[in-house]
């Protein structure tokens, strides 16, 4: 008797590493966005910000909004990183990624942010309007092995679905060194969620995110 396991199509989720030029080109755009009046939404995030080095040590009480949105100078990130990402999605999916799409099959970064979290801060469970979207750590202070001691879900990144009888499941990313400089990338309609970290510290959290349509 010869037993095999069938694998059911569904649309994959991928974790990228990003290379170090990346990782500095997005500290980049923050820092810009820090110094220079945003072309569509003004001076709400100028000098709400400091840093040592490329880390974020401090989020000034002006830093009135939990995102600041950034602006991808020449397509770069998207070009060099986005695109190819997009491209090898749709050769490991197992459904077809024009069941995805509405409209124009071509590719375009709706919007690209930034959240400067601090341990208390989280995000409730929501979704995207877009096609795929993105979340790359690049600032990751936590360290879930010791806080998750008391709360096993504590500062997660928590991505929600149904399996195959329709039953809710989820898959949590644990925030730890091993998460920094890795990115997300997810179809935009899953519900996913942010966690709190139980820890009593002052660093931040850096994440970049994205929405592509």
């Amino acid at each position: 008797m010869k037993i095999r396991k069938l694998d059911v199509p569904n649309y994959p989720i991928l974790s990228v590493d990003l290379d170090d030029a990346y990782v500095k080109l997005l500290f980049k755009y923050i820092k810009k966005a820090n110094e220079s009046v945003h072309p569509t939404m003004g001076k709400q995030w100028v000098n709400t910000l400091e840093f040592s080095g490329d880390a974020v040590t401090n989020r000034k009480p002006t830093f009135t909004n939990d995102l600041m949105e950034l602006v991808d100078e020449n397509d770069e990130f998207f070009n060099d990183v986005i695109r190819p990402v997009i491209t090898q999605y749709c050769v490991l999916s197992d459904l077809p990624v024009e069941h995805l799409v509405q409209g124009d099959k071509k590719p375009l970064m709706q919007r690209f942010w930034a959240r400067i979290n601090t341990p208390d801060e989280y995000a409730p469970a929501h979704y995207h309007n877009g096609v795929f979207s993105f979340a790359a750590w690049i600032q990751v202070p936590t360290n879930n092995e010791v806080e998750q001691q008391e709360d096993p879900e504590s500062s997660d990144f928590v991505l929600h679905y149904s399996n195959i009888i329709g039953l809710p499941e989820k898959l949590n990313v644990k925030m730890h060194d091993g998460a920094e400089n890795t990115m997300l990338f997810f179809p935009s309609r899953m519900m996913h969620e942010v966690h709190a970290s139980r820890t009593n510290h002052n660093l931040y959290r850096v994440c970049v995110s994205g929405d592509i349509i």
